[in-house]
């Protein structure tokens, strides 16, 4: 990112740094890993870092659909757990996540989890607690059942009214 105006500070320093890692064995189409580093949330951030702006460790899968011409990442990926986890508890805890408007990028689905960056205060901490169990998640077989994937998700906030009243309005817009 451009680090703007002299005169905002906020953008001076770099807010996040990022590293992608794709397999040249993969492939088409073939999941790329990510580690990334999410320092601060200011800067009109379109995230907000947990506990009072703690800085965040984040690691993940991005899966690829069968179309391996789609395949394509940015360094806003790297702050996808941000979007995926609901409760942005960065312990450590997987986050499956699919979205329909990710297909223009061709993803199928996005796995993530995140880390207290100042938990990390080694080389071997960093292998044992991030790279390891990113490495052994991607060699997992991607769940593509879509029952797989549903059982993964959050359970929903919304009653049953709530649905039954959407359904009732579409129904009438339908003439």
């Amino acid at each position: 990112e451009r680090s703007g105006d002299i005169h905002e500070p906020d953008f001076w320093a770099p807010a996040w740094v990022a590293r992608f890692y794709h397999s040249e064995k993969a492939p088409p189409g073939g999941p790329v890993l990510y580690i990334g580093c999410i320092l601060s949330d200011g800067a009109g951030a379109d995230f907000e870092l947990p506990h009072d702006a703690e800085p965040v460790l984040t690691a993940g899968i991005i899966h690829y659909g069968a179309k391996g011409e789609l395949w394509d990442w940015h360094y806003w990926m790297a702050k996808g757990w941000f979007w995926h986890s609901k409760d942005r508890i960065p312990d450590g805890s997987w986050t499956v996540a699919a979205n329909e408007q990710w297909h223009k990028w061709g993803i199928s689905q996005w796995e993530s989890f995140a880390l207290p960056l100042l938990s990390m205060n080694s080389r071997s901490e960093l292998e044992k607690r991030v790279i390891q169990p990113l490495i052994a998640r991607a060699r997992e077989p991607q769940k593509n059942d879509v029952f797989d994937l549903i059982a993964h998700l959050d359970p929903g906030t919304r009653t049953k009214e709530d649905i039954d009243r959407q359904i009732a309005e579409e129904r009438a817009a339908w003439g």
